[in-house]
């Protein structure tokens, strides 16, 4: 219990420095333009397939 304590303090130090805040936002902002980002290909692929000139598979 006590080093769950003392790592809950620390983790609260860290995450008062603005550096690591920062930091923190910025990976989670990338990570959400990323997830658009691929969303988008990933739709605009289905949409792709979804249309009748293109086989979903070859034929020999």
């Amino acid at each position: 219990m006590f080093d769950y304590a003392l790592q809950v303090i620390f983790v609260r130090r860290i995450l008062r420095l603005r550096v690591v805040r920062l930091a923190i936002v910025l990976i989670l902002l990338g990570s959400a333009v990323a997830g658009v980002i691929y969303t988008y290909v990933i739709l605009q692929a289905v949409e792709q397939r979804s249309h009748s000139h293109v086989h979903t598979h070859s034929s020999p």
